[in-house]
């Protein structure tokens, strides 16, 4: 959780930017992911409504394996009786859709990583009153590791713990 780097990306003027609307704070402990808090204070919606959705299509080398996981957290105080509910596609069919709650971080991914391409799309859902957003995305690509990197005689070795002052 704690060597990932996060950038701000623009995607060619496609997504506009949105800033949470709040001083309470976003309930990250909530997430297994352990993302900091301010990557869930911004997020981006689509450009316009002609092109309502959220999508990557990102083209890595065929022989390789990706898993994607996208991260959402409500950060606009929708009017009462307002809610925004997500569709999310992946690459490998999978679909969900999800209701978001305001300022509780969910994170949505790929059951089995997908083999050539990183894929998503994210839409409304015909129930939602409000466009989708995204607050953040990662990609992981697996490397496949040609020799086994394990010793053989690691389980025989006895560790001590050692204690610094």
């Amino acid at each position: 959780m704690y060597d990932r780097l996060w950038i701000i990306q623009d995607f060619w003027g496609y997504w506009d930017p949105l800033e949470i609307n709040s001083t309470k704070e976003i309930r990250v402990g909530e997430s297994a992911y352990k993302l900091p808090a301010q990557v869930f204070r911004t997020a981006v919606q689509p450009h316009n409504t002609t092109y309502n959705f959220l999508a990557i299509n990102w083209p890595f080398y065929e022989s390789y394996q990706y898993t994607v996981y996208l991260h959402f957290a409500e950060i606009q105080k929708l009017p009462a009786g307002h809610k925004r509910i997500i569709n999310v596609t992946f690459s490998d069919n999978q679909y969900f859709s999800q209701p978001l709650d305001y300022l509780k971080p969910i994170t949505l991914t790929t059951k089995n990583p997908t083999k050539g391409r990183a894929t998503f799309n994210v839409t409304e859902s015909a129930q939602s009153n409000a466009p989708p957003i995204l607050n953040a995305f990662e990609i992981y690509q697996l490397v496949p590791q040609p020799n086994n990197p394990t010793n053989a005689q690691d389980g025989n070795i006895a560790f001590t713990s050692f204690l610094f002052h």
